[in-house]
């Protein structure tokens, strides 16, 4: 159990440890998230394009770092070049050091001073190889822990130098065979420096066929030949003491002469083809074309007497007496020793002059490479802000205007609203004032209906008086008198009626304007106001009418009841009455029809007013839902302002407010 919680607490504690890194990831996504959206729309776009160079620059890194690897792999090749020039020395002088110190450990005392001499000679070029390991012993590994990891150690510098101290030291005391044998260790460290050389130079890896086929002749078919004229000189020194050569010494002859000629044409090969490559590559070198053959013929011409005499040599007879000719060998062998070394130190310096060329061209190139790169993001960066100008640019207009547009609309849409909601509180009061209009009506309209049925009742009344009369025949007379009573009342009666007609007519004249004003509605609520004040009026006027019409039958029927009991006594006056009597009756008739009539105009009346009230009552409805509208188109507008602010900010910053 112990285990299995031990293994759960480490992924746990991993777990956390990821949940965290994802937190701080997003943190940090969210910032620059945020930072970004605080830039204005135009260093978004410069942002953009920055991005889209960075493959360029990346590619220009590429360029550039493949250009100064080809510099680089150049410099190290004259960093060679350069370290080989005391090894060359060394390989000149340790020979002759060589020979000098046989003759002198032979007995000729003759040679105490030349071998003085090159041994400073040798102290020289071991200074020179000093000062000049001391520059590039890093670049070109010449260091303790790089010649160990490629088994070189033997071939460092300053254990060479010791060796050599060692060997100077002893010179003049060692016995013949320890000194042969420490001078080719010696001359083996030099031959192993020149070829850990060329290894980490670059220069056995040389790019071009003329800077390549000169590093041959340098780095391997002179030293190679330089080592066998000095193998050679050996060999020879040691026939010079014989009278006679052996069959195994002309074969070791031919050999030589076989080695000598092929190194020759290896040389020569080499020289050629440099010459022959040399215009391919950054151009021809003049000092290369004027100076590399006639050098190789001056050292064809000390080259060749060695290998004509060594034919003299191969083809004397077995029997004759070879020390001169090997005397003579010797000569011409020393003379192609030096005339070696004086081509090699040209050919060297041709080869640096080559290295300095393509130097130069490599640097130019880089230099053209960086000046296009950078004339080319020199010119995307203005076509960037060409671009980013010519975007942000409307934007910024179209975010002014929209603005302004906005601004505008909300304006107009406040308005609006006010207006809407002052029409709103009109709509509703002159709803109001039709309700109570109609309410009025209505009450004229009872009142009316009432007068009617008044009117029939006097009708009726009318009616029984004239029966009465009929069969009141005595009383006539007083019943005339008070028929004229009733006359009179009826005339008063009669002029009332026709005034509650013409309030009728006047009525109706003025719900005929109320219901035109109506149609009108918008600012039409003041008419309106006034024709219901005058509905009002007129309505109060037939009210009044209505009182005194009631007042006058009364009085009507006061004399008429006068009448009666005239009548009763006025027997004579039966019949005028009777005839009265049936005139107001028809009068009365007539009255009551009038009334009947007016009832249903103004019954019609009430009903247009009921539509009014409902066409104002839908009219003050629509005007709050304008009203709503409006505060809708309100918010709206606020909306479109805060797009306006928002489009802003992504166009200027969000710390930014356009002007």
């Amino acid at each position: 159990m112990w285990a299995g919680y031990d293994s759960v607490v480490p992924r746990f504690i991993c777990l956390q440890q990821k949940r965290s890194t994802c937190i701080s990831s997003l943190q940090n996504f969210a910032s620059v998230t945020h930072l970004l959206e605080r830039l204005p729309v135009s260093r978004r776009l410069l942002l953009i394009s920055l991005a889209y160079t960075m493959p360029i620059a990346v590619l220009l890194y590429f360029v550039v770092d493949g250009i100064n690897q080809d510099i680089r792999f150049s410099t190290l090749e004259k960093y060679g070049n350069a370290y080989q020039r005391p090894l060359a020395l060394l390989l000149e002088h340790l020979p002759h050091h060589h020979r000098m110190g046989r003759r002198a450990l032979a007995g000729d005392s003759g040679q105490q001073s030349s071998l003085a001499a090159k041994q400073a000679e040798i102290d020289q070029a071991f200074a020179l190889l000093q000062r000049v390991d001391s520059q590039h012993a890093a670049d070109l590994q010449f260091t303790r822990e790089e010649l160990a990891r490629r088994n070189r150690s033997e071939a460092l510098p300053a254990k060479v130098q010791q060796e050599w101290e060692g060997l100077k030291k002893d010179v003049l005391f060692a016995s013949l065979g320890s000194s042969d044998a420490a001078h080719g260790r010696l001359l083996e460290r030099v031959l192993l420096m020149i070829k850990h050389v060329g290894d980490t130079s670059n220069l056995i890896l040389d790019p071009d066929l003329d800077s390549y086929y000169l590093m041959d002749s340098t780095l391997l078919a002179l030293p190679e030949t330089q080592r066998r004229y000095a193998m050679a000189l050996e060999a020879f020194e040691e026939l010079s003491r014989q009278t006679a050569l052996k069959i195994a010494d002309r074969v070791k002859l031919a050999v030589l002469a076989s080695q000598f000629a092929s190194d020759l044409g290896r040389i020569s090969v080499d020289c050629d083809t440099a010459c022959v490559e040399d215009q391919n590559f950054y151009g021809r070198l003049q000092s290369l074309q004027s100076g590399l053959q006639p050098a190789l013929k001056r050292y064809d011409a000390v080259a060749q007497p060695v290998l004509q005499t060594l034919a003299r040599i191969q083809e004397a007879r077995s029997d004759f007496d070879a020390a001169p000719l090997v005397k003579l060998l010797i000569q011409q062998t020393d003379a192609a020793r030096e005339a070696s070394f004086t081509l090699w130190r040209e050919i060297a310096g041709w080869l640096d002059e080559l290295l300095d060329r393509r130097l130069d061209h490599y640097r130019h190139l880089r230099a053209i490479a960086l000046s296009l790169a950078a004339l080319a993001w020199l010119a995307a960066v203005g076509l960037v802000v060409l671009i980013t100008r010519s975007i942000a640019g409307p934007l910024r207009r179209v975010v002014r205007m929209l603005d302004i547009a906005s601004e505008e609309v909300a304006m107009g849409v406040e308005e609006i609203s006010h207006s809407s909601e002052s029409l709103a509180a009109s709509t509703q009061e002159q709803a109001a004032s039709l309700e109570e209009a109609v309410s009025s009506v209505g009450v004229i309209t009872d009142m009316t209906r009432q007068n009617a049925a008044d009117a029939g009742l006097a009708n009726t009344k009318s009616s029984v008086a004239a029966d009465f009369a009929n069969r009141s025949k005595p009383s006539i007379v007083r019943m005339s008198l008070a028929m004229d009573a009733i006359k009179d009342s009826t005339d008063k009666t009669t002029q009332v009626v026709k005034t509650i007609s013409e309030i009728a007519f006047q009525t109706n004249l003025l719900a005929l304007n109320a219901a035109v004003e109506a149609a009108r509605a918008g600012q039409a609520g003041h008419g309106f106001a006034v024709v219901a004040e005058e509905v009002r009026s007129l309505a109060k006027r037939c009210a009044e009418s209505a009182r005194t019409t009631t007042d006058l039958i009364e009085q009507v029927k006061d004399s008429t009841r006068n009448g009666i009991t005239v009548a009763e006594g006025v027997a004579g006056m039966l019949e005028e009455i009777t005839t009265s009597s049936e005139e107001a009756a028809t009068l009365i008739a007539k009255v009551a029809a009038a009334n009947v009539q007016q009832a249903d105009g103004i019954g019609q009346l009430n009903r247009a007013f009921e539509q009014m009230n409902n066409v104002t009552q839908s009219n003050a409805a629509s005007a709050v839902q304008t009203a709503s509208a409006s505060a809708q188109i309100t918010a709206q507008a606020r909306e479109l302002s805060d797009l306006a602010d928002s489009l802003t900010a992504v166009v200027e910053g969000q710390g930014r407010r356009p002007l």
